[in-house]
């Protein structure tokens, strides 16, 4: 019996270092109601938006992030709290859709609140995410600089043509 609970755990602790480490973008919400149907529309929400919740224990949290470039984000583990991660979507790079997605996920679902996260190797606060959310996709930046590499070529076709 208590083998098989070991390895419960074990597995737990390795989805919890998957949800935590792998990602390059990362975000630790607190549960403010966490009964099952609330927990069903919260998963409905963020799997819409391609990202993952996972409800994972804070130890097992603090022990997946620990000797890890996100030790810092043990501080968070405390309470009923989610892992909320991409799930490989076509956002799965942005880190301004993914926070977009947190935050829209978060308010829809109405029972997670966003304590901070990471990216990458840097700490999030609730702030950094509304920030990251007000910023231009990757995809507009890349339509941004597509329009302003081809402007001086049709400027030049217009200047020859002329």
């Amino acid at each position: 019996m208590a083998a098989a609970a070991r390895l419960r755990k074990g597995a737990l602790l390795e989805v919890a270092r998957r949800a935590l480490r792998e990602p390059s973008l990362v975000a630790v919400g607190a549960l403010t109601k966490a009964d099952v149907p609330s927990m069903a529309r919260a998963r409905a929400e963020f799997r819409r938006r391609d990202v993952g919740l996972k409800k994972l224990p804070n130890r097992l949290c603090a022990l997946a992030v620990r000797e890890s470039d996100r030790a810092f984000l043990e501080g968070l583990f405390s309470g009923d709290l989610v892992v909320l991660y991409p799930t490989g979507g076509a956002d799965a790079s942005d880190a301004s859709a993914l926070a977009r997605n947190v935050l829209d996920g978060a308010a829809a679902a109405t029972n997670v609140r966003v304590l901070g996260g990471a990216l990458d190797a840097t700490p999030l606060y609730p702030a950094d995410f509304e920030a990251l959310k007000k910023m231009p996709s990757l995809a507009a930046l890349r339509a941004d600089v597509a329009r302003a590499l081809r402007a001086p070529a049709v400027g030049l076709g217009r200047a020859l043509r002329a």
